[in-house]
């Protein structure tokens, strides 16, 4: 028993705390405007300037986006569960196949966005700006819809109300 419980200590101390981000990677995104596949967890990224950068496939599930310019970004992918994107900027923004699941994007800016299947289940998106934007084939089961309705479950490409 003692085995284990030592072993399972190891592991643990090891793996480091879940849903941590790599501090090398946001500086990295900061400095180079470049962070595919990189582990943002949880990571603060608020109020940044962030136009064009290339973020597909990130694992940004929990991070904070609010007021971030991610104008003509690269979010490809990317897992933004949770994430609280309050009034980001979005415009032009490649999104497709992310998953949004609970996002909080209330008045962001996602026009023009391609947002082609992409996993917006239950995300919010009151008063955010989805002009222009390419929702084929996104999911919005129980999303908070632009006007504050809720979207129904199997909602598909649009809200159904």
């Amino acid at each position: 028993m003692k085995r284990l419980i030592v072993a399972a200590t190891v592991i643990f101390l090891l793996a480091g705390p879940a849903g941590a981000f790599d501090p090398a990677a946001v500086q990295r995104l900061k400095t180079t405007n470049q962070c595919p596949g990189c582990s943002l967890e949880d990571a603060d990224l608020s109020h940044l300037s962030l136009k064009g950068a290339n973020l597909a496939g990130a694992h940004m599930s929990g991070s904070k986006l609010t007021e971030t310019k991610l104008n003509n970004a690269n979010l490809v992918s990317a897992d933004l569960i949770y994430a609280e994107m309050y009034a980001a900027k979005m415009n032009g923004a490649n999104l497709s196949g992310a998953k949004l699941f609970s996002a909080k994007l209330s008045g962001a800016n996602l026009s023009n966005a391609n947002l082609s299947g992409a996993d917006l289940g239950s995300a919010k998106l009151n008063g955010a700006d989805l002009s222009g934007a390419n929702l084929s084939g996104a999911l919005l089961d129980r999303a908070i819809w632009i006007d504050g309705s809720r979207c129904k479950e199997g909602s598909v490409g649009y809200c159904k109300k």
